[in-house]
């Protein structure tokens, strides 16, 4: 990962912040509107302390990795119940908030939580700070056929499922090698009894066994692609345009 100092955050006028939160590991991706520059910077733990709090951002955005959510149709949403909603599936601790973030083109809403401490430390350090699970993104893209898209954050794995459009299923695995990747996108498959011959593979990220998990996709795989139609690609310019992609980052 490169060094902030190959962006000189003081002289430029239009610059972003985003930062992609999981239990293990924090990536703040940093972006020059003025010049589209990006410089990706990785903390191994749940922080935000890349000492970027000082510098005066256009926009920040946050999207965070929850063990703990569920999602409730907008029809029957109320945000009076959001605990109570996540009280049936997850035990939520005391120290959490609870937030939803509203997917409208699913007709659904996200409930999830988020540590007070976590969520305290984002609002101090950037007050207009946009705070989002990450599995929102998954839920509302749209895809034809069969797809699965999945990301890598390290040890981190999001998988959603679409078929013809529908959003099957969508959830976060924690994997320590290329064979535990492999196993959750065959899982998916299986329990939603999808042939794998006619399944469409999107995926990308970072994560170290990316070259053993790719030949163990081929063996699997007929159509294997990264995000907007590219070749998978798991270097950090790969990782940068899904990114990019993904979170609508310049």
């Amino acid at each position: 990962m490169e060094e902030l100092k190959n962006i000189e955050l003081n002289t430029v006028q239009q610059k972003s912040v985003i930062f992609l939160i999981t239990k293990a590991i924090c990536f703040a991706i940093v972006i020059n509107d003025e010049t589209n520059e990006v410089v990706v910077l990785k903390k191994e733990k749940q922080t935000i302390d890349f000492n970027l709090s000082s510098f005066d951002f256009n926009n920040v955005q946050a999207f965070l990795l929850s063990d703990q959510f569920t999602l409730i149709p907008t029809s029957i949403f109320n945000p009076k119940n959001i605990e109570a909603y996540l009280d049936y599936t997850s035990e939520v601790e005391d120290a959490n908030y609870i937030e939803f973030d509203e997917v409208k083109a699913r007709k659904l809403n996200l409930v999830w939580s988020l540590k007070q401490k976590l969520k305290s430390d984002l609002v101090t350090s950037y007050p207009n700070i946009q705070i989002k699970n990450l599995l929102a993104r998954f839920i509302e893209r749209n895809e034809l056929g069969v797809t699965i898209n999945s990301l890598f954050l390290e040890s981190q794995l999001v998988i959603s499922v679409l078929k013809d459009g529908e959003l099957q299923l969508v959830n976060a695995f924690k994997v320590n090698n290329a064979e535990d990747a492999l196993y959750y996108h065959l899982l998916v498959l299986q329990h939603l009894n999808l042939p794998e011959e006619k399944v469409n593979i999107k995926t990308g990220g970072f994560f170290d066994e990316e070259k053993q998990f790719q030949l163990l996709l081929d063996q699997y795989f007929s159509t294997v692609n990264g995000y907007n139609n590219s070749p998978v690609d798991f270097s950090e310019a790969g990782f940068l345009k899904t990114i990019q992609y993904l979170f609508n980052a310049k």
